[in-house]
């Protein structure tokens, strides 16, 4: 049986929390303020690796959410 990525399309694709706040400007503590107000989605993978969603980092971006 052939392997296929189609069970995964529809999954937001995410960048970790470092790339968010490098992306932003901001610190790691803007960005969880931000995931705690849900204008970012997080996703916890492990304990110390969290993925942020990029459209809401974008919209954040876009929106001028976050500032330096």
């Amino acid at each position: 049986m052939p392997h296929t990525t189609a069970a995964l399309d529809g999954f937001p694709e995410t960048v970790t929390k470092k790339q968010a706040k490098q992306t932003l400007k901001c610190s790691s503590q803007t960005i969880d303020r931000l995931v705690k107000a849900g204008k970012l989605r997080a996703y916890r993978v492990t304990s110390k690796k969290t993925l942020i969603n990029v459209e809401d980092l974008k919209a954040c971006f876009v929106e001028g959410e976050a500032r330096a």
